[in-house]
């Protein structure tokens, strides 16, 4: 990443040279858009990785120095450390992919593709009908069953109980997104699909990042969009 490989333009470093991507800038709209809680903790681990080369400090150091650091501490460092890098490459990752020239070197293209059968139908027809009320209809609802999360589990679920005759709320944290408004941009994407811009982690040894959707639909929405239909050959064959 940093150097540029082939038709990949560098990453900007102390002095950035024409042409390189500064990652930072391009975090800045994710970072305002986080909840406080989150930014402070991303704010209090890049605090920590600062000075854990202590009496020195990271951002001081030559890039050789830096470079050295950073092997080691992959290498030889604690659990805690190999989080924080962790943290880092998740960041620096972000910042880096999502400038336009990188998604240009690397054949990123982003689309929204609609089935023949479907296409003939408006969105909000043919996506929105079977939802019911997005919006309460006063200050109280009343319902049999309450399900919280939109997922694979809370949308059959309250299917099953919504078509046994049951009254049925679904709580969703996010909104309800179809094909004119599903984001093709993946900062404006992480944002709006993801609790805590993506950044959510299975705490433990390793710590191990676990996005989280939080839209209508939940992580399916976003885990079903990199992937295809089962052609009618391979159903027939496992049926």
């Amino acid at each position: 990443m940093a150097p540029g490989l082939g038709p990949l333009p560098p990453a900007a470093g102390p002095e950035p040279a024409p042409g390189s991507v500064d990652p930072v800038a391009n975090l800045e709209p994710l970072l305002a858009t986080l909840p406080r809680s989150t930014v402070a903790r991303i704010r209090l681990g890049l605090r920590a990785l600062e000075w854990l080369p202590f009496p020195w400090r990271f951002s001081r150091s030559s890039p050789a120095a830096r470079r050295e650091f950073l092997r080691r501490a992959e290498v030889e460092g604690s659990a805690t450390t190999r989080d924080l890098l962790l943290l880092c490459k998740v960041l620096s990752g972000f910042g880096y992919a999502s400038d336009p020239r990188v998604q240009a070197a690397v054949g990123y293209v982003a689309s929204c593709a609609v089935s023949p059968e479907a296409a003939g139908d408006s969105p909000g027809e043919h996506a929105g009908s079977p939802l019911g009320e997005l919006e309460p209809s006063g200050r109280e609802e009343e319902a049999d069953f309450v399900i919280v999360g939109s997922g694979a589990g809370g949308a059959v679920a309250a299917t099953v109980l919504a078509e046994a005759g049951f009254e049925v709320v679904v709580l969703e944290a996010g909104p309800y997104l179809d094909r004119t408004s599903y984001p093709d941009e993946p900062i404006a994407a992480i944002t709006a699909l993801y609790r805590d811009a993506g950044l959510t982690v299975a705490m433990g040894r390793p710590a191990v990042p676990t996005p989280v959707g939080r839209a209508v639909g939940g992580t399916t929405v976003i885990n079903s969009g990199t992937c295809f239909r089962t052609p009618e050959p391979v159903l027939e064959r496992w049926a």
